[in-house]
């Protein structure tokens, strides 16, 4: 059963449109967290690799975290050069090359910081590096998306699917109209809206477009908060047979009352671990 890393379950949709690829590449653009949020993370543990470009501060997660991949600690843009990146360090989804105060919450606002940043194309990128066919490419920009898409040689390097955020952030407001006129004339068919991104698949592989649909019981999948609640649970009923044991050889309350009070602490008040090394809340 694969683990869905995810926020809106877009692993889960491309997971099944390219169910018959083994090693796949995949590019990310705004990759934001290599592992929380992810969108290529379950792919990266299936064996495929790919680029993950990243400006923000959260970058250095992605050396020990993905180290097969081409990670970039960059912006993609329709220019090279530097930009000022209005950065949230309580939200780094919020992050962003335009100055976005007035849609962003108050609560993010504390500590913001504008920072220059290396800002590269799309296409630069891909001349740079030996990139093979790309699987997809996911672009989540806050509200940069033109840009980037402005920024690739279409002709060159086509994703057989491209899908990018299409709202506003934390509003249900839709977004495409800014920039989906380009996915269009770089000869993409629009093919699913899972509610906060579009997908499209280009025109020489539009037989792909048949594969997307909700995820659904039939896709196998668990969430993240699924497996560290599983894993919480694990724990405790460890630490419950441990209670059990101690109790059945304790001689005399002390102990057994002393059992008690470990059991409790741990089930209540301890430090409850995930598997990937987290503590659970």
């Amino acid at each position: 059963m694969m683990t869905s890393y995810s926020i809106n379950r877009e692993d889960v949709v491309l997971a099944r449109v390219f169910s018959d690829v083994r090693d796949g590449f995949y590019v990310e653009v705004g990759a934001n967290d290599p592992i929380e949020g992810s969108n290529t993370y379950h792919f990266y543990q299936m064996g495929w690799h790919g680029i993950c470009i990243e400006p923000g501060s959260i970058f250095h997660k992605f050396a020990k975290s993905r180290p097969r991949d081409i990670s970039l600690n960059v912006a993609a843009s329709d220019r090279c050069g530097e930009m000022t990146l209005h950065e949230f360090p309580i939200g780094h989804a919020l992050s962003s090359l335009h100055d976005r105060n007035p849609e962003v919450s108050a609560c993010f606002l504390a500590g913001k910081v504008e920072r220059k940043v290396e800002v590269l194309t799309l296409k630069e990128i891909f001349a740079t590096r030996k990139v093979p066919e790309i699987e997809f490419m996911g672009i989540d920009v806050e509200g940069h998306e033109r840009q980037v898409l402005l920024g690739n040689d279409w002709n060159r390097w086509r994703p057989k699917v491209l899908f990018l955020e299409a709202t506003a952030e934390g509003r249900n407001i839709p977004g495409h109209h800014l920039w989906e006129d380009l996915v269009f004339a770089a000869g993409y068919k629009f093919a699913y809206f899972d509610g906060l991104n579009r997908f499209y698949v280009r025109e020489e592989s539009a037989g792909l477009a048949e594969r997307f649909h909700p995820p659904c019981v039939f896709d196998h999948y668990r969430t993240l908060e699924e497996c560290r609640k599983e894993e919480e649970i694990r724990c405790l009923r460890e630490e419950l047979g441990n209670f059990r044991k101690t109790l059945d050889i304790g001689k005399g309350p002390l102990k057994a009352g002393l059992a008690i009070a470990q059991f409790f602490q741990f089930a209540f008040g301890g430090n409850k671990t995930a598997q990937d090394g987290r503590k659970v809340a």
